[in-house]
């Protein structure tokens, strides 16, 4: 609590996820794997969730490039927090519970 996201979204685990504009979650592959610049590096497991213009951001970076190159742990943005979902989520239930106590003693 404290700051201020610019949306939320949901995952299947039941958490929510505060979006802010330099926030990315990501859950990377256990291994790396060849990219094709010839480095080693891991991939994301799934689909990047962040904020749209951060998103659009990495996004326009990576298709610059030449060749264009994959979104990968060697290619992280220092303006960017890329964190796993593990680390941030909310369990909107405990949140509420919580809440409710706060607001019982004002």
């Amino acid at each position: 609590m404290g700051e201020r996201p610019e949306g939320t979204t949901f995952r299947p685990n039941g958490l929510v996820y505060p979006l802010y504009c330099d926030t990315v979650y990501v859950d990377w592959s256990e291994e790396p794997i060849l990219l094709p610049d010839g480095s080693m590096g891991r991939v994301p497991k799934s689909i990047l969730v962040g904020h749209r213009d951060t998103l659009s951001s990495i996004f326009q970076e990576l298709s610059s490039r030449r060749p264009p190159v994959p979104i990968s742990d060697t290619f992280l943005p220092q303006s960017i927090e890329f964190t796993s979902y593990e680390n941030r989520g909310i369990d909107p239930y405990q949140f509420l519970y919580h809440f409710k106590i706060i607001m019982s003693r004002c």
